[in-house]
């Protein structure tokens, strides 16, 4: 069976390197498919084990998640109850993702110094410290403050996730693991905007729930059995390089992090402007999220047969 399976994946790679074409196309065609297939299978064989291993982290992730998209947005809807401009719900959003890209950055040496376990149980506590805070301080650049440093726990919270899945996953397997985390990523989300529905985010019930999903997401990781993974790499932040080797992938990004902050900033403050009730801005955020999630494939593989300036093109208009 190994050696069919070899020859099967030998055949794909001559097929790919233009080597098959004495060989009839119905033929070809066949030999191709059925190769893909088992590479798939021996992907996805490779992955579960360490799916399994670490599926404390997996749980963490979920919960952190869900709390954070939960909180995302209610903190837009509260503070447009509270009557601050559009303008300051705007600069509380652009302080949290301010606050990410320093987390970003500054979160590597915390990792290496104290570890992976007790770096992700310090961050996701300053990360629910910090939520249930905006209920003690009613003012709006004090709320800017806060999102700032909402945005570097959580993405230390991040970094702690993806740094330790990386270091779990092979080269066979890495492409299946991360697939699952996005997904499962995006189910949480899409569940967090669900949980508004709970209360009033005029009230205090929401965010004490997303705090307590914040602080149950420090249990799984906590009650680990995976060892350790290596020292974190600190990370070499050079814009004008990475735009000289790519240059619409950079602006991609730059644009498309414009657009999602937006969404997620100021969509709940427009949905509730447009009549909506809790529930349907409920709806209307997972919807948004569900969407993301149900194109990650058809897009991923669009690009892989097209140009992926195109495909971006496209997806754009």
């Amino acid at each position: 069976m190994h050696r069919y399976i070899w020859c099967l994946c030998l055949t794909y790679t001559l097929y790919q390197k233009n080597f098959l074409f004495p060989f009839p196309l119905r033929e070809r065609r066949r030999t191709l498919r059925a190769a893909q297939i088992l590479t798939r299978i021996l992907s996805l064989r490779n992955a579960l084990p360490i799916v399994r291993a670490l599926s404390s982290l997996m749980l963490s992730v979920m919960l952190l998640m869900m709390g954070n998209s939960l909180f995302t947005t209610l903190i837009a809807l509260r503070a447009d109850i509270e009557g601050y401009p559009n303008e300051m719900i705007g600069l509380m959003t652009s302080a949290y993702f301010f606050g990410f890209a320093i987390g970003t950055l500054r979160t590597g040496p915390i990792i290496n110094r104290v570890g992976h376990i007790r770096s992700f149980a310090a961050f996701a506590a300053i990360t629910s410290a910090t939520m249930l805070s905006f209920l003690l301080i009613l003012e709006p650049w004090a709320w800017v403050v806060l999102r700032i440093i909402m945005g570097a726990s959580i993405a230390g919270c991040f970094i702690v996730n993806e740094s330790w899945l990386n270091n779990r996953a092979t080269n066979q397997s890495r492409g299946v693991l991360l697939s699952v985390y996005m997904m499962l990523g995006y189910l949480a989300s899409a569940t967090g905007q669900q949980s508004l529905q709970i209360g009033n985010p005029g009230g205090v019930n929401v965010f004490l729930f997303a705090g307590i999903l914040l602080i149950l997401a420090i249990v799984p990781v906590a009650l680990t059995r995976a060892t350790h993974p290596d020292p974190v790499a600190k990370p070499q932040l050079d814009l004008r390089r990475l735009f000289s080797i790519s240059p619409t992938a950079l602006s991609g990004c730059m644009l498309g992090g414009a657009i999602m902050s937006s969404m997620w900033g100021l969509g709940p403050v427009y949905a509730r402007e447009s009549g909506f009730d809790i529930d349907q801005i409920a709806t209307f955020m997972s919807i948004a999220v569900v969407g993301g999630l149900l194109l990650q494939l058809p897009v991923g593989r669009l690009s892989d047969r097209f140009d992926r300036r195109t495909v971006l093109l496209g997806i754009s208009v």
